[in-house]
C-alpha cells in the first residue's frame, strides 16, 4: 500500500515506518522535524519536512495515498502547557484541513492516533473498555477526543487508536514517558523516583504499538471501519514499575514525590482482539530491557540531550519564539 504518515520521525514513528517498509508498503511521512529524523534512507520512503498546517508543498491530486496513519502532534500535557496556543492548532485546528485534503488526495483510509487519557480517571476495579464515557481532564486529551469527531466526519474509513503510555527503545527514543524515564534515571543518576505510585497506568510497547498500526492498515476495511480500539499491555501501579526498574538495574528506589496528575485506570483491549487477532506480546519488563541494553551498548550517548525529552525541546522552542500561536 501507500501509505503516508504524519509525525513519523516521532517516537512511535520511528518504530513503525521501518516496520510498515519491512512489509513492503511504500511510505511517505510528513514531518516538522521538531526532534529531528531518525529513519534510515529506504527506496520505498521519501520524507517531507513540514507543518502539518501548512501542506503546501504536496499537491493532493499527484500523492496517490491509500491510507494516512496520523500522529503528529504536541504530545502529553506538560508540553502542550508550554504552548496551548500552538497544541490546540497542531492537535486540532490543523485536523479538519488535514482531513479534507487527504479525502481530496483520494485517500481512502484515515487512522488517528488518540490516546487512552480520553478516558480521565476510573474506580478501582474498572477495567476501561472502549465504551465507557470519555471524561478527559486536560486540554490534551479534550482536543484528542474531539478530534476522534472530526475523523468520524470525514467520509473515509476511518479508525480511532487509543493507545496507553508507550516504552521501550525506539531510534527516535523518549526518555520523559515514565518507563523510560525512571529507567535511564536508575543508569544515570543512581535513583528512581516514584511520583503517585499506588496510581494505575496502562503500559505498550513501541514495538507492539507500531505492530497495532499495521494490523489496522492491513485488516479488511469492513473490519475496521468506524471503529475505535484500545490497545494496552500491562496495566500497573507507579510503584510496580519502580519495582521492575530496580530488579533490572540494581539501583534502589529512593525517592517518592506527590503530582497532580489524578489519572488513574486499567486499560481493556479485548475488542482489538477479538477483531484483529491483536494482542501486544512484549512487556514492560522488554521495555526496561531494551533502554538499558541500548544505553550500555552506547546507542543513548548523551541522555540530557533535549530531543530525547519532549518537554525540554518545547521549552527551547518557546524560549527561542520558534513556536507561534
Amino acid at each position: 500500500m501507500r501509505v503516508c504518515v504524519t509525525g513519523g520521525c516521532g517516537y512511535v514513528g520511528s518504530a513503525l515506518v521501518p516496520s510498515l517498509l519491512e512489509r513492503g508498503h511504500y511510505v511517505t511521512v510528513i514531518d516538522s522535524m521538531l526532534f529531528g529524523n531518525h529513519l534510515q534512507p529506504h527506496d520505498n520512503l521519501y520524507v517531507i519536512e513540514a507543518d502539518i498546517r501548512e501542506l503546501t508543498e504536496v499537491k493532493p491530486g499527484d500523492v496517490g495515498w491509500d491510507a494516512v496513519i496520523h500522529l503528529a502532534c504536541i504530545a502529553n500535557d506538560p508540553s502542550w502547557a508550554l504552548a496551548p496556543a500552538w497544541g490546540k492548532a497542531v492537535n486540532y485546528d490543523a485536523l479538519g484541513p488535514l482531513v479534507a485534503w487527504a479525502k481530496d488526495a483520494g485517500v481512502h483510509r484515515f487512522i488517528y492516533a488518540s490516546s487512552s487519557s480520553v478516558y480521565g480517571t476510573k474506580p478501582d476495579g474498572v477495567e476501561v473498555t472502549e465504551d465507557l464515557n470519555c471524561e478527559p481532564l486536560t486540554d490534551y486529551s479534550r482536543y484528542k477526543h474531539l478530534g476522534e469527531r472530526v475523523v468520524w466526519e470525514s467520509g473515509m474509513t476511518a479508525t480511532v487508536l487509543r493507545p496507553a503510555t508507550v516504552c521501550g527503545y525506539a531510534s527516535r527514543l523518549r526518555l520523559d514517558v515514565v518507563v523510560n524515564q525512571m529507567t535511564i534515571d536508575a543508569l544515570t543518576k543512581g535513583v528512581i523516583t516514584v511520583h503517585a505510585g499506588d496510581l494505575y497506568r496502562a503500559h505498550l510497547h513501541v514495538a507492539d504499538m507500531a505492530r497495532a498500526y499495521v494490523s489496522v492498515l492491513e485488516a479488511e476495511s469492513r473490519l475496521v471501519e468506524g471503529q475505535t480500539f484500545n490497545v494496552g499491555g500491562e496495566n500497573l501501579k507507579i510503584h510496580e514499575l519502580a519495582n521492575k526498574v530496580q530488579a533490572q538495574t540494581g539501583v534502589l528506589i529512593a525517592d517518592h514525590a506527590v503530582t497532580n496528575d489524578p489519572r488513574s485506570y486499567t486499560l481493556n483491549s479485548d475488542r482489538i482482539w477479538r477483531v484483529l487477532g491483536f494482542r501486544a506480546t512484549k512487556t514492560v519488563n522488554d521495555a526496561i530491557a531494551s533502554v538499558v541494553a541500548a544505553y550500555r551498548t552506547g546507542r543513548i550517548p548523551d541522555p540530557d540531550a533535549t530531543h530525547y525529552h519532549n518537554i525540554r525541546r518545547m521549552e527551547e522552542l518557546v524560549q527561542g519564539r520558534c513556536l507561534t500561536s
